[in-house]
């Protein structure tokens, strides 16, 4: 993947989302971001040639019509923090389908 900043990770982490619920056959979608900076460049169709810029063309690309994209503020996403620092240990990628992990249990209840 490459990924050399913050906000490239962040539309990383946006575009395989998407793509999943996609390959899931999802029909509504909301994805929370604390990257006010993203849900920006997602918004703003810029035609950017820059790395970021074709980035964010791809996850407006493939974004569902009845899919909002919105700003979470970092104090209210705790899951997302959890889910990443976690993602950062094993090396690999998960998906819980059903059930959410144990780690984040306490942050849903």
């Amino acid at each position: 993947m490459g990924v050399g900043s913050v906000i490239q990770a962040e539309l990383w982490a946006v575009l395989a989302g998407v793509r999943l619920a996609q390959q899931l056959g999802v029909h509504r979608l909301v994805v929370e971001s604390d990257s006010s900076q993203a849900v920006t460049l997602i918004g703003y169709h810029s035609g950017s040639l820059s790395a970021m810029g074709l980035l964010a063309e791809d996850v407006t690309y493939r974004l569902l019509h009845t899919t909002e994209f919105l700003h979470t503020p970092r104090t209210c996403n705790g899951v997302a923090h959890r889910l990443a620092r976690f993602a950062l240990s094993i090396g690999n990628e998960l998906v819980w389908i059903e059930e959410p992990p144990n780690f984040i249990q306490d942050l849903l209840d």
